[in-house]
């Protein structure tokens, strides 16, 4: 878990291309010396090979926005110092920076590090490209977010900041900092049982199964199972290993970690990487019901957090026109949580007049 992964990994590798290192000869060793004492989690590595720490500087988040979206699409010759220390340590595909935030006035320092009184370590997100729909990939998860935390799902607070050239940065505070610099230790499900997150091969009973053996507690487990509503009805198919997390309390005791990255995607052929009974796609009311039973959900209030979540989704219609996410990115994602919405409604009753169906493919 403390290794880097995409995004990150690929800032470490350019830093180590600069230094004349060979990649071939770079163990897993070598990259956690690098990320020393700026890991995510409470773990930290010795010796902190990183780099001279530097004193903690003020952060223009719009200009380095712009480099990390350069860095992504390769179009920089050299990866600033900046980016390596304070973006290698962060994990996921998008390009991303850890940062602290003025709880005052707002105001951006470098974040990697220990941050002085009066500001909170946060993660901002940038765009993978300079297409409309590719600057619109912040705006989308910040309405997410809002959606997640109306259906009920923990989620840590989360903002949307205007950025240069009509780009929007989705910021996130970090649940493994708390006030005081201290650390929380987070383990991601691929890591508790050696999943490779890239390969679909981890079904929602596992997870709640896993959840039941670790935390022993109900109301953690149908927390779970709400996330799983969510992704099934907003069509968050990046549902991986790497995206459900455990946090250890000071007492030992283990809880879900806040949900993150939620936000809508196509996935492979439009299946989720986690699969319901089986499948990865088309998932209907039954399927959700069946998984219930299995874990010990009783019937009534899996179809209460069925309902729920549905209601949620409604204000993706009522809020998307706020923000600047082209036509067709718009409808592509109602056209999704109509349809995941009439799946998970109950089946008609015979001689009833039918539900038109959406249209759409699965």
């Amino acid at each position: 878990d403390s290794l880097p992964d995409g995004w990150g990994r690929y800032l470490m590798d350019r830093a180590f291309r600069q230094r004349g290192l060979d990649l071939n000869t770079i163990t897993p060793l070598h990259r956690l010396v690098s990320v020393g004492a700026r890991s995510m989690g409470a773990l930290s590595y010795e010796p902190d090979d990183g780099g001279a720490d530097p004193q903690v500087a003020p952060l223009d988040l719009r200009a380095i926005g712009l480099e990390a979206t350069r860095q992504y699409l390769g179009d920089a010759s050299e990866v600033l110092d900046s980016l390596v220390r304070h973006g290698s340590p962060s994990g996921g595909a998008r390009p991303k920076i850890l940062i602290g935030l003025d709880e005052a006035g707002g105001s951006a320092v470098t974040g990697a590090d220990d941050l002085p009184e009066g500001y909170s370590h946060w993660l901002a997100k940038f765009p993978t490209g300079t297409s409309a729909s590719d600057r619109s990939a912040g705006a989308i998860e910040y309405l997410y977010s809002r959606m997640a935390r109306a259906a009920g799902i923990n989620m840590a607070e989360t903002r949307l900041i205007p950025g240069k050239k009509g780009n929007a940065y989705f910021m996130t505070r970090r649940f493994d900092r708390i006030p005081g610099n201290r650390r929380r230790h987070i383990h991601s499900v691929a890591g508790l049982v050696h999943s490779d997150f890239r390969m679909p091969d981890f079904d929602y009973l596992e997870l709640l199964k896993l959840s039941d053996w670790l935390t022993r507690s109900h109301a953690e487990k149908m927390e779970l199972f709400r996330r799983m509503v969510f992704n099934v009805i907003g069509g968050n198919r990046d549902d991986h290993t790497k995206n459900f997390a455990f946090e250890m309390k000071p007492g030992g005791e283990w809880v879900n970690a806040p949900a993150y990255d939620l936000t809508y995607n196509t996935g492979l052929a439009g299946h989720h990487s986690m699969t319901i009974e089986g499948k990865g796609k088309g998932f209907v009311r039954d399927d959700l019901l069946k998984l219930a039973h299995k874990v010990s959900i009783p019937r009534a209030p899996a179809l209460r957090i069925i309902d729920e979540v549905s209601e949620a989704f409604s204000a993706w219609s009522k809020d998307v026109p706020i923000f600047q996410i082209p036509n067709e990115q718009r409808r592509d994602i109602q056209r999704h949580i109509d349809r995941q919405r009439s799946r998970l409604r109950p089946a008609q009753v015979a001689g009833t007049k039918s539900a038109t169906p959406v249209p759409g493919p699965s």
